[in-house]
């Protein structure tokens, strides 16, 4: 049985023009730029104390804490 959390990593835009990363069911905003490399967190409960948190480099991802605070949206 396949899920819409079941795919892999993707990017979405939003209406006002920002990039998305959602993987796993969960959202991922960016967060700051340093040259190449980019901080994304937790979209929707990073104000509420999740630290969920990926970095990633020219769209890659190189490092990954999806370990939430919360359930899936």
């Amino acid at each position: 049985m396949s899920r819409w959390w079941g795919r892999g990593p993707y990017f979405v835009t939003t209406s006002r023009g920002a990039r998305i990363l959602c993987i796993g069911g969960f959202k991922f905003r960016r967060h700051r730029d340093a040259g190449p490399k980019t901080r994304w967190y937790c979209s929707t409960h990073h104000g509420r104390g999740c630290s969920a948190a990926l970095f990633t480099i020219d769209d890659r991802i190189i490092k990954c804490n999806n370990v939430h605070t919360h359930a899936r949206i």
